[in-house]
């Protein structure tokens, strides 16, 4: 490992990068042994709240100082998430390609697409349940936090850079404003759409402004009074606050799963402020200079965000393979074998990278190379998943399974997205629901035939799914019970 010295900036933090460790094993946990670990989804709270300090701590620094590039800027975030979100890609198209079914495989390149130009999280708040079952065959679903992101770092710096000029650096009300504006606009969507609340960038961007603001108490400390307090007693309590943290944030693991249905709400306050103490209670805290510290976490932390990108891409194609029922045994498999590639990513593409000159050069030309993939991508979608490399015997086996799921546009019902779904008349009310799976689907024709033009019969179903726990799941009571106008609703399985 010491050949591979990730940085050697004065202001680096290793017991950070240990933190990303704890982070990354909470999502892998949760993604891969979602019945034992399924709060481990907090992981990626921790990540923004990291992401917050970091970057927020790099800006202050360069516009006080009058240094700040916009164009270093960017070319350094260029070097550090482009290549290996690239490597993924084109791995993800080429197992895609070999593996998976013409509709998996279009929805593949679809995700691709919007990942690579970060706005899957967009896609995803049209209407998908990050905790429904459907999102598992989605293989480049977690893209959907990239996405937040890199949104952020498109808004805040240059929002920064302004109020920074106009305030003459006091930008901390400015900060905490926009903060409170960020969390009420979630708690606003949480009742009302689910999908919004959680994938909708300002319904996150609190999170990221909770590390600003303890970076700007940071970078304030010396020069005034509340904030140097602030830090004090952080640092002074460190031992305590960060066991206190990391034992909730393991209580959260285990016990979050039953929050799913109310996430992030407020209770997204608690690893949030968790990320927060543990940060703030400095790198001499007990937490932070034994296990964040530990030379195999912070490895652990360095490959973080390669095993982020990996890992789900992985499981994902292993649950489309086995139907949705992964033998823990492959599931361990496909988790090893996602370390695996983020230490390839990590030592061959990363850093060597990494050591290259952050210019305009490098900007545009891995934001090129990343677009050009993300074309590719688009491609392989409009093209229905590359149908034309399967054989006429495969083709004609696909059509007989798949013919009924197909749905005409003026049968579609309104506001779902996922789902197979039928509708007599398209319209927003209906009074009879039939929910199950793949059998279920089969049943279009026939309620196309029969029923009365005036009804509206809608079918929510979803191919490999047990529907009464998984379907029902995937969708919000709002979007099932249609504000009670629903008189009957039949389940049909096998």
């Amino acid at each position: 490992m010491q050949t591979l010295t990730y940085t050697t900036s004065p202001y680096y933090r290793p017991d950070i990068d240990g933190l990303r460790a704890v982070a990354v094993s909470l999502v892998v946990l949760c993604h891969a042994f979602p019945s034992v670990f399924g709060g481990g989804y907090i992981g990626v709270d921790i990540f923004f709240a990291i992401s917050g300090y970091l970057i927020s701590a790099i800006l202050f620094r360069g516009i006080n100082k009058g240094t700040f590039s916009f164009l270093d800027f960017y070319a350094k975030r260029s070097r550090r998430i482009f290549p290996a979100l690239i490597f993924v890609i084109v791995i993800g198209l080429i197992l895609g390609a070999l593996l998976l079914t013409p509709r998996e495989f279009k929805e593949l390149g679809a995700e691709a697409m919007y990942g690579s130009i970060f706005v899957e999280n967009i896609r995803l708040a049209r209407g998908i349940d990050y905790f429904g079952l459907e999102i598992a065959r989605k293989p480049f679903m977690h893209l959907w936090s990239l996405g937040v992101e890199e949104q952020f770092y498109m808004i805040f710096p240059l929002l920064l850079w302004g109020a920074w000029k106009l305030l003459k650096g006091r930008v901390g009300w400015l900060l905490v404003t926009l903060l409170v504006a960020s969390f009420a606009t979630e708690l606003y969507y949480q009742p009302i759409d689910e999908s919004k609340a959680y994938f909708w960038p300002h319904c996150r961007f609190w999170q990221l402004g909770a590390g600003v603001l303890l970076a700007y108490v940071h970078f304030r400390a010396d020069e005034n009074r509340f904030c140097g307090q602030i830090k004090t007693i952080l640092e002074s309590h460190g031992d305590w606050l960060s066991i206190g943290a990391l034992v909730t944030l393991l209580i959260c693991l285990f016990t979050f799963d039953s929050v799913t249905n109310q996430y992030p709400g407020y209770w997204a306050l608690i690893p949030t402020i968790c990320s927060i103490l543990l940060i703030g209670a400095g790198k001499n805290a007990l937490i932070n200079r034994t296990l964040l510290t530990h030379p195999k976490t912070v490895f652990l932390g360095w490959l973080s965000y390669p095993i982020y990108l990996w890992h789900w891409l992985f499981l994902s194609i292993g649950f489309s393979l086995y139907a949705g029922k992964v033998p823990i045994l492959v599931t361990c498999v496909l988790v090893l074998l996602s370390f695996v590639f983020a230490y390839i990513s990590f030592a061959f593409i990363e850093v060597p990278i990494r050591r290259m000159k952050a210019d305009k050069k490098m900007l545009f030309g891995t934001l090129g190379v990343l677009f050009f993939v993300g074309a590719i991508s688009g491609l392989v979608s409009l093209n229905d998943g590359l149908r034309q490399r399967l054989n006429a015997e495969q083709q004609k086996a696909l059509v007989t399974i798949t013919n009924d799921r197909k749905v005409p546009k003026q049968h579609r019902c309104v506001n779902t997205y996922d789902f197979v779904c039928w509708s007599q008349t398209g319209k927003e009310d209906g009074n009879v629901l039939l929910i199950g799976n793949s059998h279920t689907e089969h049943m279009m024709n026939v309620f196309s035939k029969s029923a009365p033009d005036f009804a509206r019969v809608d079918v929510y179903a979803a191919g490999g799914t047990r529907p009464l726990e998984n379907v029902v799941q995937g969708f919000s009571k709002k979007q099932l019970i249609r504000d009670g106008k629903i008189h009957h609703v039949l389940t049909a399985a096998k």
